[in-house]
């Protein structure tokens, strides 16, 4: 059998040196790729939803706060007063921002012989780094912070995996406290074995073809089911991603630096060092931001599945 491949051109290998050297003189351009580089990288901004403006070095929250008023509606006369009723204080708490970056180096030969290749895999690296770090702390925080457990049994079989999880849920749902979980977080591992037994079950007949294109589980009981590389935890953890918590990021202002809306917090700035003679740009990827888990209560792991 022959076997054949369509053409193939190398990312920005169709620009010549000179649109390289504008390329890195145009902050707004390197920002836009490097957005494009990080856009849906951070499991952090997927599992922590809520957004905070970290003035002042840090953020400050209730946790343990109820989520419900302290009284229920009452029924208003014409004209009559609202009753007023509190809505609890919980425990304050602090979490400073982390300011996270680093810097690369691509010189003017590399540029000369290679074109945008040198250009884009420092940038790509710069922003797998900076995922890997901030995914890394981030989930060590849902899991110091996500403590309550359901004692499930060994994952073998859709019927007892269905069972866990929807066991799992009602036990937040008999908090009463309006939590709903929506995410299943697993290890690559485990999100390989669960997938793979939904797909032998015929669970997700419906949504097949997407999921081998996509390489995603497709929603099985209104659960979105997600995985990263940073997960610490072998437990299998349900969370709602409305209340479990948010990010914090601190705009520091900084001449020099440039930013795509909606990147949370990820900024790049590229210079020409004028310190030496020497021929090369110097890159910088950072992002100055803290996660805060506010809710630990609309989390919970389930122990006793087997998994690895």
């Amino acid at each position: 059998m022959v076997y054949t491949y369509p053409y193939v051109n190398g990312a920005g290998q169709d620009l010549t040196a000179d649109d390289v050297h504008h390329f890195l003189k145009t902050p707004s351009l390197v920002a836009k790729r490097v957005a494009q580089l990080a856009a849906k990288r951070f499991i952090s901004d997927f599992l922590l939803t809520g957004r905070y403006n970290a003035e002042g070095g840090g953020i400050s929250f209730l946790i343990d706060d109820g989520l419900y008023t302290a009284d229920d509606p009452e029924a208003i006369n014409p004209g009559g007063d609202y009753p007023l009723t509190t809505a609890g204080e919980g425990i304050p708490e602090k979490a400073p921002t982390e300011k996270l970056g680093q810097d690369s180096e691509i010189t003017d030969e590399s540029i000369a012989r290679l074109k945008m290749d040198p250009v884009d895999r420092v940038l790509k690296k710069q922003v797998n780094r900076m995922v890997a770090r901030v995914d890394s702390k981030t989930l060590g925080v849902i899991t110091s912070e996500v403590t309550a457990t359901y004692t499930g049994a060994a994952w073998t079989s859709t019927g007892v995996i269905l069972d866990n999880v929807l066991s799992a849920a009602a036990n937040r749902d008999a908090l009463d406290l309006g939590i709903s979980l929506d995410t299943v977080v697993l290890k690559p591992t485990q999100f390989a074995k669960i997938a793979a037994l939904f797909l032998a079950a015929d669970m997700v007949a419906n949504g097949i073809s997407d999921y081998v294109k996509a390489g995603r589980i497709p929603d099985v009981l209104g659960f979105d089911w997600v995985t990263s590389n940073y997960v610490p935890f072998t437990d299998p953890t349900l969370v709602d991603r409305d209340l479990l918590g948010g990010i914090g990021l601190e705009d520091l202002k900084s001449p020099g630096y440039s930013k795509v809306s909606g990147t949370l917090g990820v900024e790049s700035k590229v210079w020409r060092p004028t310190d030496s003679d020497r021929d090369l740009y110097r890159t910088r990827v950072r992002r100055v931001g803290v996660a805060a888990v506010v809710e630990p209560r609309a989390g919970i792991r389930i122990t006793g599945t087997g998994l690895v």
